[in-house]
């Protein structure tokens, strides 16, 4: 099983109230549609497996 872990998309409820209180190391939000080709990209690759994919614009180091 393989997830999509996106965080502060544009346009979605996914955002604090107010001004963001970090900045995003990329230098934008994320889009809706970066969050789906991420989908498409994983739906369509069978050997990938058991990942998490952070779909966050470099917001969260691991």
């Amino acid at each position: 099983m393989n997830a999509i872990a996106p965080a502060l998309i544009s346009g979605t409820r996914m955002l604090p109230k107010g001004d963001l209180p970090v900045r995003i190391p990329v230098g934008r939000l994320g889009e809706p549609d970066e969050v789906a080709s991420m989908a498409l990209s994983m739906l369509t690759n069978a050997y990938l497996t058991n990942k998490v994919i952070a779909v966050d614009g470099g917001l969260f180091a691991y």
